[in-house]
């Protein structure tokens, strides 16, 4: 999943969504929190998974 780590087309929604770097890992399998924030990012840019 590339788009949740590097994309450039998702910069500003990526640093919103997650201030402070994440590993790929933390952000599809991390805590309710975090999988949350995932969530959130996906609606937002409108990525199909």
């Amino acid at each position: 999943m590339p788009t949740l780590q590097s994309c450039p087309s998702y910069i500003h929604q990526r640093n919103e969504t997650w201030p402070h770097e994440q590993s790929l890992q933390t952000k599809l399998w991390g805590t309710l929190e975090e999988l949350q924030l995932t969530c959130s990012f996906i609606e937002a840019t409108h990525l199909m998974v």
